[in-house]
């Protein structure tokens, strides 16, 4: 896939519109999961969406335009601010640092990929694109997963939730040197990683994977 069909299929789509016009104080962008699947032409709910000013009066505007009510998760400077709906689920943060410092410091290429809503452009600092199309998951650097272990365990739930998607040799060689810091994760991050892997087409594939890194292994 190339820039110019990743950037059709965005701008065909009338649900980013409509959230650029809630919020137009300032930058919005899609990212993570919400925009790689959209680029893979699978189904979206959840939206995943980065914003350059305050996230909580962000999500607010937001809110307002479908009669929802948004509420926060977590702790500030980890806090989501979460805006529920019928058919989509929004969740807003602020930019960690500059763009280019937030897409640094995010986990794999293909979810480092930036769309500013609602007309582009697409940002790929790390070649999440030729990634996808390659069906590879890439470490943005591995020093990103000191600053969350659990990343080691997602990167085990894309292989069961994308069967086409493999690691690369380099990536499931970090996950393996940081396997052991999983055991510092709370409990209730681990169980929903978990869950979502072992309901997932995939699992079987995966869960081999996690014993090869060493994941699973250090949470028994």
């Amino acid at each position: 896939m190339n820039v110019d069909e990743a950037a059709r299929r965005l701008l065909a789509s009338p649900l980013l519109r409509r959230i650029a016009r809630a919020w137009p104080h300032g930058a919005v962008f899609l990212t993570g999961g919400s925009l790689r699947d959209r680029l893979l032409g699978r189904p979206v709910h959840d939206l995943d969406l980065v914003v350059d000013g305050d996230p909580a009066a962000a999500a607010a505007a937001m809110a307002r335009t479908t009669g929802a009510r948004a509420f926060s998760l977590g702790r500030p400077p980890l806090s989501v601010w979460r805006v529920p709906g019928r058919r989509h689920q929004l969740d807003v943060t602020g930019l960690a640092g500059g763009l280019a410092e937030d897409i640094r410091r995010r986990d794999f290429t293909i979810n480092a990929l930036f769309w500013r809503v609602p007309r582009g452009p697409l940002l790929d600092l790390f070649g999440g694109l030729d990634d996808l199309a390659a069906g590879c998951i890439r470490l943005v650097a591995e020093r990103n997963l000191a600053d969350d272990p659990l990343r080691v365990l997602r990167a085990v739930r894309l292989l069961a939730t994308h069967p086409q998607l493999s690691l690369t040799a380099a990536t499931a060689a970090a996950l393996g040197r940081h396997a052991s810091a999983l055991r510092a994760v709370a409990r209730e991050r681990i169980r929903a990683e978990l869950e979502l892997t072992v309901t997932a087409p995939g699992a079987e594939r995966a869960l081999l994977h996690g014993s090869r890194t060493g994941a699973l292994t250090s949470l028994l």
